[in-house]
């Protein structure tokens, strides 16, 4: 049996497609345009070295001595391989955007995620120590946290800024030796019988009740 299509039909079905086909262009734009915008936004990795100071507060001989300790830090461990980056000011959340230049940079060694980026933003004033997870088996969160406090942020309030950031690798390669890594396991030991002992102490209050 023949079955004939309207015109009208075949004139809706046309709409239908090229409609759709029209959406899908528009979303694909606006999903290449929200990555290159990310692009953008992220610096260019250094040619050389693992300093890139674009907010211009450090001196060819201060990149130069923070190269030298972060190349001498690197091979002195095989836990935490780090970067230094200065910027004078970025679109959005400063997190996410330490997060997604580590990330676009490279920083840490492939297949172990033990990148460290130090992070200054001097247009709002804002530091940041970004930590990726491989690297948190010796720098947890809450370490990066108290260096930066320590170090970082009193060497920028008296704007002696090579030296905060030599500073603050210092005490980030600090915590990749294994003497670090020994006291680190203490302390998380030491931690977890406190809490065993408290959680103890509060169940045999409860049977007493």
């Amino acid at each position: 049996m023949l079955t004939l299509t309207s015109p009208r039909s075949s004139s809706v079905m046309r709409w239908f497609v090229l409609s759709l086909f029209a959406l899908l262009a528009a979303v694909s734009l606006v999903a290449w345009s929200a990555d290159a915008a990310r692009a953008a936004q992220v610096p260019p990795r250094p040619d050389s070295g693992a300093v890139l100071d674009q907010a211009d507060i450090l001196s060819d001989a201060d990149e130069q001595r923070l190269n030298e300790r972060i190349g001498r830090g690197n091979e002195q461990n095989e836990y935490i391989r780090a970067a230094v980056l200065t910027v004078d000011g970025v679109d959005g959340d400063f997190e996410d955007f330490t997060r997604q230049t580590a990330q676009e940079w490279g920083v840490g060694e492939a297949g172990r995620n033990n990148g460290v980026l130090i992070v200054a933003d001097m247009d709002e004033r804002e530091l940041r120590i970004e930590v990726a997870d491989g690297a948190r088996e010796v720098l947890s969160d809450a370490t990066a946290e108290d260096i930066m406090e320590d170090q970082l942020e009193p060497g920028f309030r008296d704007e002696e800024y090579a030296q905060a950031f030599l500073a603050t690798l210092d005490s980030v390669y600090d915590q990749a030796n294994p003497e670090a890594e020994a006291q680190a396991a203490a302390d998380r030991e030491r931690t977890g019988n406190i809490v065993k002992w408290v959680l103890l102490g509060i169940a045999g209050l409860i049977v007493l009740w």
